[in-house]
């Protein structure tokens, strides 16, 4: 079957037809299909690349999705970025798809591919900014608003949305520790459907077009005045809007929350940007002035930096802080059919449907014995379908699906364990506050969070650590406090963010 969809794909392209659902096909054959196979289909389509841009993109995002590789990603950013032919928002577009596959899949995630990506987000900048045409001229410091702080991040959801507790937490603070007015402004920048044209495997961005109607929202006892950007950005109208309002207020501070932002970048040239992550375990690709890097990632960011031309100013120093959302619920192991004295371990997260990959899945049904149990908790809509590959495994793995009280499930666990990707810094936390151990591969935001002591090389060496866990009591009491000590250290918001945002006003000459 393979074999025929191939030649029946390729004999369509010869004929000039991009015949989408026989790409989606020949996709979900492709799970049974040697990395030779794959590779010699992706030669083959390669052959038709340079007919025209749009049928190049789609191709090389097909190619990226069966079998990523570093070349192929590299080969698709020097493309765009030296591509003539499509607008500041197509570009914005594949912008935020490649840099999202950069983001899920280890493979292609590395200092070089980082970089053009970041030099693909700076190309959208320079044509956006050519498009509009506005004055940015930089807003004297003595003419800023020293009450006033401006936090912007490109997506706004609920209190279990990880990146929407960053911003709230750093709201909180510059209102509650520095005395400062603060408006939050959700841009609606992240995965952005304005601009789509045919890429396979296309992600969009969550949105709740409920909150247009707040003009403020509350966190910890503080409120803070809000607006939320309709969802067509990045839309002229809009962001000539918001580049007004803050020439009219003139905020002393703005911060950014995640990276990418067209608008931070237009903001950045009146009055500069900090920029704080969402992810632990690298640089954000920003176009603010200075951003935040752990202590940990030093050596990787100003490798990235020099790349990319920057002055090392552009780094602060800082820790990533978190907060918890309060728990309200008590459950017990009953409720879920799970014995007492099971030893259970905990998967977390809102991408598991792409993090929990075959690799993951085998490396659970070699390690699984006994009395060891593996609860799901967020989002995986093709659970079922994965322990369909692996029957076994459906006698020690069962879905809690997504809860609006992490900690409550959590507390019914034993262990965190972590899949191999970039996120996950904020269900680490989670754990470690109630007291439970991690197991991580030396890879992403959870190893940058839980260091050596939680970290191991690869899957195999996993498997021993939960082995060790699981026989050893001593060892896993002794793991235990000291996860709940680490975990106190990232939810000291108040202290930590306080001392960057006075770090960033002291750099701020004029």
């Amino acid at each position: 079957m393979w074999e025929k969809m191939c030649k029946k794909l390729l004999q369509k392209l010869s004929e000039g037809i991009l015949d989408f659902k026989l790409f989606e096909d020949l996709f979900e054959l492709a799970k049974d299909e040697s990395e030779a196979e794959k590779s010699e289909l992706i030669e083959h389509l390669f052959s038709y690349i340079g007919i025209n841009i749009w049928q190049d993109i789609f191709i090389y995002s097909f190619a990226l999705k069966l079998s990523p590789k570093e070349k192929i990603l590299s080969d698709f950013l020097y493309l765009l970025l030296s591509d003539n032919c499509l607008d500041w928002k197509q570009m914005n577009f594949l912008y935020w798809q490649i840099g999202t596959a950069i983001f899920m899949t280890p493979e292609i995630n590395n200092i070089n591919t980082v970089k053009l990506s970041w030099k693909l987000l700076q190309k959208v900048f320079c044509m956006c900014k050519k498009a509009l045409e506005l004055d940015l001229n930089p807003i004297p410091k003595e003419e800023r608003n020293k009450e006033l702080a401006v936090v912007i991040t490109g997506q706004f959801l609920g209190e279990e949305h990880g990146p929407t507790k960053t911003a709230l937490d750093r709201c909180y603070v510059l209102q509650k520790q520095l005395g400062k007015r603060v408006l939050l402004i959700n841009t609606a920048e992240l995965l952005t459907m304005q601009g789509r044209l045919p890429f396979f495997g296309t992600m969009e961005g969550n949105y709740i077009p409920q909150l247009l109607e707040e003009q403020t929202v509350n966190w910890k006892g503080e409120t803070f005045q809000y607006y939320q950007c309709e969802n067509i950005m990045p839309n002229e109208d809009e962001i000539i809007s918001l580049i007004n309002a803050v020439k009219r207020l003139k905020p002393s501070v703005v911060v950014e929350i995640g990276g990418s932002s067209l608008v931070v970048g237009l903001i950045n040239e009146m009055i500069p940007v900090l920029d704080v992550g969402t992810i632990q375990s690298g640089c954000s690709q920003t176009l603010a002035k200075y951003q935040i890097i752990n202590d940990n990632m030093l050596e990787y960011a100003n490798s990235l930096i020099e790349a990319m031309n920057k002055d090392k100013s552009h780094i602060i120093q800082g820790r990533f802080t978190f907060s918890l959302k309060k728990q309200t619920e008590i459950v017990k192991r009953e409720d879920f059919g799970i014995s007492e004295d099971a030893f259970v371990m905990a998967v977390v997260g809102a991408r598991l449907d792409e993090e929990m990959d075959e690799s993951f899945m085998q490396f659970l049904d070699d390690t699984l014995r006994d009395n060891m149990l593996i609860a799901v908790i967020g989002k995986c809509d093709s659970f079922e379908n994965k322990l369909s590959r692996h029957q076994r495994l459906k006698n020690y793995m069962f879905n809690m699906g997504f809860c609006s009280d992490i900690l409550s499930r959590l507390e019914l666990c034993d262990l965190y364990i972590n899949p191999t990707r970039r996120g996950g810094g904020t269900s680490v936390v989670e754990a470690m506050f109630k007291g439970k151990p991690a197991i991580t591969v030396n890879f992403g935001d959870v190893a940058g969070i839980v260091g050596d002591r939680f970290s191991c090389k690869d899957y195999n060496e996993m498997g021993k650590l939960i082995e060790r866990y699981y026989e050893d009591k001593e060892f896993y009491e002794e793991q235990s406090g000291y996860a709940r000590q680490l975990a106190y250290t990232y939810l000291d918001s108040d202290n930590e963010f306080v001392r960057i945002v006075r770090e960033y006003e002291s750099r701020i000459k004029s």
